[in-house]
């Protein structure tokens, strides 16, 4: 994969990421199988080294928030 690809892919996902967090502030929270969903998608991509584990664990940080409605301190 190029870096142009990589980035192409993971905007994409971003782009949902930070849609599902604003949804969130509006009480609207994902359902545990989307949740489970996001966390699948973010394992693969740390699997396929296409981000940093600082990375990943942000974007854990985000579905945690979009799916409770809080964010770990």
């Amino acid at each position: 994969m190029t870096d142009e690809q990589r980035k192409i892919a993971l905007n994409g996902f971003y782009r949902a990421i930070r849609y599902v967090k604003e949804e969130a502030k509006n009480n609207r929270f994902l359902n545990d199988v989307e949740f489970a969903v996001f966390m699948g998608k973010i394992v693969l991509l740390r699997d396929l080294r296409l981000i940093t584990e600082k990375e990943r664990h942000a974007l854990v940080q985000d579905v945690k928030f979009a799916h409770s409605g809080q964010c770990e301190q």
